[in-house]
């Protein structure tokens, strides 16, 4: 019985890898001109994919003016863009956002509440091979794209910086997409 799980599981992975063949592509996106006019001689910093239990969420790019090693995600602009794998509601994205947040330290439960509603107002939802794009500004709103159009932006600079934190910072809960992002290994 435990050996027809098994394999019963390894099929419908495979058929999920099967009925998603854009995933098995991530090619190289340009950041919309929006960024570039913002960021001169931006250029892509790294890329990688968040995956889970194999299967890949999305393809994540990072785009800067800041060599590497000097990149500080609070002090440099930058372009994050992420082009998702499989289907999600904005509000389940703006949950997850609070929870990596949280998990990093930052805030409180009713800042993190308040972080939370303003992110679910922000994203929509998103279908497989969407992108959500948010270009960093220090000191300036971030501003927020969806499929290379204008969503909205955050003001708070705290909850930017958190934001972005979650893929950026050296308290992210996934260090290897962020040493492949930041282009530090």
């Amino acid at each position: 019985m435990k050996q027809t799980s098994f394999l019963f599981f390894k099929l419908l992975i495979a058929v999920m890898v099967i009925a998603n063949p854009a995933g098995s592509q991530a090619g190289t996106a340009t950041p919309i001109a929006e960024a570039t006019t913002q960021i001169k001689n931006i250029q892509l910093m790294g890329q990688g994919y968040l995956t889970w239990w194999g299967l890949k969420v999305y393809h994540a790019q990072l785009w800067s003016a800041t060599p590497a090693e000097q990149f500080n995600y609070t002090q440099h602009a930058h372009w994050l863009q992420l082009r998702y794998h499989r289907d999600f509601k904005g509000i389940h994205i703006a949950k997850r956002s609070r929870e990596e947040i949280e998990k990093q330290g930052i805030g409180n439960p009713k800042i993190l509440e308040a972080w939370q509603t303003q992110l679910a107002e922000l994203f929509p939802n998103i279908q497989e091979n969407d992108t959500l794009s948010a270009l960093y500004l220090p000191g300036q709103p971030t501003q927020f794209f969806h499929n290379g159009k204008p969503i909205g932006q955050i003001t708070d600079s705290d909850l930017s910086k958190a934001f972005m934190g979650i893929w950026l910072s050296p308290a992210t809960s996934e260090p290897q997409l962020r040493s492949q992002l930041i282009g530090v290994h």
